[in-house]
Formats: C-alpha cells, sequence, structure tokens
C-alpha cells in the first residue's frame, strides 16, 4: 500500500528522532533522573525472554525522551492535526483500548504519551513499523492481545492446546525469571515502585489460561461519551472491537467479552467438576505487545501474591482437560435458560469444595455451608421448574430416575435424597448436622464421607443433564416414555 506525504513525514522525523533520544526514569519512581543506553532499554523489551523483578521495575519506569526540541515540536503537530477529528476543547484526544483494562484522557501531556510510544516503538521495531502502528489504530485495524486468567487450584505439567487460540500454560516455580505475559506480582505490604518481591513461590498450584483476542482503539469524537452510561458508544465499540480468534469457540458462538464472561468462564467450572476440585479464576489481564503506540509498556494490574496459594492444588491430565472440553461444548448448546441453572448448580457445587479448604477451627461451620450449599445446588437442578407435590419427594424421586439405571440404584438414590433433604433442612434451620449419619436402615456413616457422596451426586447431576442436552421432560422421564 503506498504511504502518504504524512506518512513519510512522520517516518523521516523518527529517525532524526531517534538519533537524539535518552532513555531516563520517570519523574515520579525512585529512580528519577537516572539513564540507561538505548541498548540496555532495547533489552529490557526484547521478545519471548523472561524477566526478573528489577528488570521488570526498570522496563515500567524508562522511558525514551526526544532532546531536539525542533524535531519534538514538529512531530507533536503531526500528531494533533492527524487527530484533530477528535479533540475539543475539553480534552485533546480521548481513547479506549478494549482490553477492558485501559481507558486514557490524552490532554496536552498526552501527546508527549504518543509521542514518547512512537519512540518506543521506532527504537524496537524500527520508523516504519512505529507508523504503521500508528496509523493501525486511527484506521480502526485490529491489534493483537491475549485474553490471560489466572486459575487457581489448578496446575499443567506442560502447555496444553484446549481450543484453537486457547492454551492452558504452567507458570515458573518462582520470581527470578518471570515470562512476559506475567504482570508484575508485587507484595502488598510494600510501595508500588519497590521491585523487591520476598515470598519466591507465589506461584505455587495456578495456571495461566490465554485466549488469542483482537482489539481496535477507539478513538472518542466530541460527544461521544466513553463509559458505561452512553450505550451507543459502547455498543459501536466494546462488543464489536473485542474479538477472540479461536473459530472453534466462534462456531460454540463465543466471539467476544461478551460471550466470553457469560459462556467461556464456564469451562474452569466444568473442569473442576471433572476432575473432582474445585478450581477459579483470581484474575484476568489483557496482554499486548509492547511494539504497539497505543499500548502501555507495563499496564496490567499487579499481581496479589497471596492470591495463588491453595495447598490442594490438582494437576490436570490431557484426558480430563478432553472430557472438560467435549462438556464444555455441550453446555454451550443447551438453551439460555438451561445455562442459567446449570450456573447456578456449578457455583454452589464448586463453594461447597472450596469449604474443604477454610480454617480446621470452623470445621463444623465447613460442612453445614457445605450442605445448604450442595441443598441449593440440588434444589436448583431438581426443583427449577413447574412441579406438583411435596419437595423432598419431588427431588428424590427426579434424582432417582434421572441417576439410576436399574431398580436397586435408583431405591439407594430415593434414600439418600431423603437423607440429603432432611439435611439440608436441619442446616438451614439448626445451624448443626449430625456425624455421624444414617441412611436408610443401613449402619451410620461419618459425615465427611456423606458429604463427599452428596457432592458426588451434584456433580453426576450436572453431567447428566449436560450430556443429555438439557434438562428432561420430569413427568416422561418417571413414568418411562422419554
Amino acid at each position: 500500500m503506498q504511504k502518504s506525504k504524512t506518512q513519510l513525514l512522520l517516518e523521516d522525523l523518527l529517525e532524526k528522532a531517534i538519533d537524539a533520544t535518552e532513555i531516563r526514569a520517570d519523574d515520579d519512581s525512585a529512580r528519577s533522573g537516572h539513564t540507561i543506553s538505548v541498548e540496555k532499554y532495547q533489552h529490557l523489551h526484547r521478545e519471548n525472554r523472561n524477566f526478573s523483578i528489577e528488570d521488570r521495575y526498570a522496563r515500567r519506569v524508562y522511558a525514551p525522551y526526544l532532546q531536539n526540541q525542533a524535531v519534538r515540536d514538529q512531530i507533536l503537530k503531526l500528531i494533533e492535526a492527524e487527530l484533530l477529528e477528535y479533540r475539543n476543547d475539553e480534552m485533546a484526544v480521548r481513547f479506549l483500548l478494549m482490553s477492558g483494562l485501559t481507558s486514557l484522557t490524552l490532554g496536552d501531556a498526552g501527546f508527549d504519551s504518543i509521542l514518547s510510544s512512537l519512540l518506543r516503538v521506532a527504537l524496537l521495531k524500527g520508523s516504519e513499523y512505529a507508523v504503521h502502528s500508528f496509523y493501525k489504530s486511527i484506521k480502526k485495524e485490529p491489534i493483537p492481545f491475549q485474553q490471560m486468567a489466572l486459575i487457581d487450584g489448578l496446575e499443567v505439567a506442560h502447555e496444553v492446546q484446549i481450543y484453537d487460540g486457547v492454551r492452558l500454560i504452567p507458570l515458573p516455580p518462582s520470581t527470578a525469571n518471570l515470562p512476559d505475559y506475567l504482570p508484575t506480582p508485587r507484595a502488598p505490604w510494600r510501595m508500588k515502585e519497590d521491585p523487591v518481591l520476598e515470598d519466591a513461590n507465589i506461584f505455587r498450584s495456578a495456571t495461566i489460561m490465554s485466549i488469542d483476542c483482537c482489539a481496535r482503539v477507539a478513538l472518542r469524537k466530541p460527544g461521544e461519551k466513553l463509559f458505561e452510561d452512553d450505550d451507543a458508544f459502547l455498543k459501536n465499540t466494546f462488543d464489536a472491537k473485542w474479538e477472540i480468534m479461536s473459530a472453534e469457540l466462534g462456531r460454540l458462538g463465543v466471539r467476544d467479552m461478551g460471550s466470553y464472561v457469560m459462556h467461556f468462564r464456564q469451562f474452569y467450572r466444568l473442569l473442576s467438576l471433572v476432575c473432582n476440585h474445585a478450581m477459579g479464576i483470581v484474575s484476568e489481564w489483557g496482554y499486548y505487545d509492547v511494539c504497539e503506540v497505543f499500548v502501555s509498556p507495563d499496564a496490567s494490574i499487579p499481581l496479589d501474591p497471596s492470591i495463588s496459594k491453595n495447598p490442594d492444588s490438582k494437576t490436570v491430565t490431557e484426558w480430563e482437560i478432553a472430557a472438560a472440553k467435549s462438556l464444555h461444548g455441550q453446555f454451550l448448546r443447551i438453551n439460555s435458560d438451561g445455562r442459567k441453572v446449570l450456573q447456578t448448580a456449578l457455583s454452589r457445587w464448586e463453594m461447597a469444595k472450596r469449604r474443604r479448604n477454610q480454617r480446621k477451627d470452623q470445621d463444623c461451620w465447613n460442612k453445614v455451608d457445605q450442605m445448604i450449599d450442595l441443598g441449593i445446588a440440588f434444589e436448583s437442578l431438581y426443583l427449577g421448574g413447574d412441579h406438583k407435590g411435596e419437595l423432598a419427594f419431588t427431588l428424590r424421586t427426579r434424582a432417582a430416575w434421572l441417576l439410576g439405571e436399574n431398580a436397586e440404584e435408583r431405591a439407594r438414590i430415593l434414600r439418600e435424597f431423603k437423607v440429603i433433604y432432611d439435611c439440608r433442612s436441619k442446616a438451614v434451620h439448626s445451624g448443626r448436622l449430625e456425624d455421624p449419619i444414617k441412611v436408610g436402615k443401613g449402619s451410620k456413616i461419618p459425615l465427611d464421607e456423606f458429604l463427599a457422596r452428596a457432592q458426588y451426586r451434584c456433580a453426576a447431576s450436572i453431567k447428566k443433564i449436560i450430556e443429555r442436552g438439557g434438562f428432561p421432560d420430569w413427568d416422561k422421564l418417571i413414568t418411562g416414555n422419554e
């Protein structure tokens, strides 16, 4: 594509600027006024490398500064002219990078910020690439990025692909060398600019889920609002500008931020179900290539080191991931009303699993809360539609016919669910549970064992409904007419 005169002029100006650029620390940092060489700066931003805490701190506080005032003024004038249609009297330019994290207002200092970004990209990838990146954003061309989620309680032995463009990535055992895509962890008791981190094992029992996406910089014109109170602006930016690149997920209807939040986040819960182990997203962020003009070098929210210390982690196998993927595909094909009910049940099942990790001096309350969570899950699954008759009878009858393969097994499930419902009522009304528990005419069993059995029945119920493609017609199921 032929370049315009303005593009050629900006390239020429950036070439002159490179020769007159100094790399200095931010005035608000602990290293105010300190400088480093261009070579050191390029090394700090080298692609596909790991970073120490010290390197990551340096990458955040050092930025290029153009010392040639004449060239500086020319570039700023050119930037302002190219962004003229987005300017008004109150603010120069306001733009939104659709990662869900970055929203910046540019006043006069904002043009300096864009100039600094242009210099950064020119130093790292050349002036031609910097100009292309600048105009790519103005022309609303997509910028690739990865939507990252830190999942607690999950471990993988090596990188695993779930869908095309969707991966599970193991984390490093310590903070000595951190991959580029990971936000800088920071101890909450330290100053923001302090690069020291004492806890070297904060990533134990956690895994990254990475999803390939693309976004467009949404430039705000005068009269357009930027925030959520303006539906028209969001419809033209938020939903349309944030796109998941996976063709497999696209076929399942997961394409943008909305469908990611509503549907794809359920994947880790379904993986929890398959593994019989609670997992959860504890942090999310967008990871962008720093060689884009409208991207901050280190804008991600720092990780709280206390979030990923679940001592009870699960190393998942590729077979379990494949099983969860199959279940996820079936889940996404269920109608929206059915998904909502299943989401409630999944959430409560997961909460019951997590109760077991609470403090031991609260053990009695853990068990009561587990029973209440499971009771809510069972009622949502088996009493969520129109039903007649006594609730406890309806619940255990439906469960028996959904889960039981023969008369003997259905009779056993009937007995179990009678006790489950009774325990749920006692937990709600008295805050206590008997230990041990008697099921039918058999011997008593420890409460822990009974809760584990109830959790298994809850997981089996959710999986069975998903595998069937949705909730059954209960009357037809019970009368054998399905």
